[in-house]
């Protein structure tokens, strides 16, 4: 619960400092769109991922660009704003998220070597 001293200097506060605290929760949106479509990107790429279920591609696919599209009309607001545009991701949350990434990664290299020697398919060879 919010004090009511908190909310008197909540309202007391120059209509510039709101705008630029709008202007960084925008910038903190975008970098974190960024990262949402980077890090579908990513899983993409993944062979289990790109080899695998259609279903699962598409969804990726449209989630990566309904992500896109939010970061497009976050860096509009933030630009109607006055604000310099965020191009980068969420410095905080890109170190964690590519880690996951990398263990993701090794999770499905080791799963598919397993299958490939249950399965005696040896990946050098075609078919």
């Amino acid at each position: 619960m919010v004090g009511f001293g908190a909310v008197t200097a909540l309202l007391t506060q120059p209509a510039a400092a709101a705008k630029n605290l709008d202007v960084q929760i925008l910038q903190t949106a975008v970098s974190l769109e960024l990262l949402a479509v980077a890090t579908y990107g990513a899983a993409l790429t993944l062979p289990f991922i790109a080899s695998g279920n259609q279903v699962i591609i598409k969804f990726a696919q449209t989630t990566m660009s309904q992500h896109d599209q939010h970061r497009d009309a976050f860096s509009a607001q933030t630009k109607a704003l006055g604000g310099v545009d965020q191009t980068a991701t969420n410095p905080k949350y890109t170190p964690i998220v590519g880690g996951c990434q990398a263990d993701v990664g090794d999770t499905g290299r080791r799963r598919q070597a397993r299958d490939d020697t249950r399965t005696g398919r040896d990946r050098n060879l075609p078919g």
